[in-house]
């Protein structure tokens, strides 16, 4: 059996043997510009989405702000839920967003920043047409505080959706 000190002393014979390793030269540093892309309302943004096979297209999520979708023509942040009313203000909040890699009009939100009764319904919302328009594809069950990047279309299931929920942990749904 081989002592220790054979082992190592084999091993620095093999390294010395090596090539001495290249030095990599460093990329050329380039500036950034930086600007400020005015998104409006209140609260802040959580994150920037990229649709996956539409360059270009990208929505932004927002703790209390709503969604908004990144207008290429404008250079401007275009808002998705503005049109919510009142009566649905909990669903400016929340901060998941998801897209369709297949469909490039379809858009999942997560919205609903509060769990407590008192702050109204939560909901899962689905558009088809780029945000012009939602519908609710939640059920009562599963309708409060959607807090956190939790909300996901299915890569290889077209039309399921998966959403994690706090503290009920993960769910998914098809079109019936």
């Amino acid at each position: 059996m081989p002592t220790r000190r054979t082992v190592l002393a084999g091993t620095a014979a093999a390294l010395a043997g090596l090539p001495a390793p290249a030095h990599a030269t460093p990329a050329e540093s380039r500036p950034y510009r930086w600007r400020t892309a005015v998104i409006g309302g209140a609260g802040f943004a959580t994150g920037i989405l990229f649709h996956p096979t539409a360059p270009g297209l990208a929505h932004a999520r927002t703790d209390i702000g709503g969604a908004h979708r990144w207008d290429q023509r404008t250079a401007r942040w275009t808002p998705l839920t503005d049109r919510l009313g009142r009566d649905d203000s909990n669903l400016l909040g929340g901060e998941a967003v998801a897209v369709d890699p297949a469909h490039p009009d379809r858009l999942y939100l997560a919205r609903g920043t509060y769990t407590q009764p008192w702050a109204g319904r939560g909901a899962l919302l689905r558009s088809e047409n780029r945000a012009r328009t939602w519908i609710r594809i939640n059920d009562d069950a599963h309708q409060r505080g959607w807090t956190g990047p939790a909300v996901t279309g299915a890569p290889r299931v077209h039309g399921r959706v998966c959403l994690a929920a706090n503290g009920r942990g993960i769910r998914y749904g098809e079109p019936v």
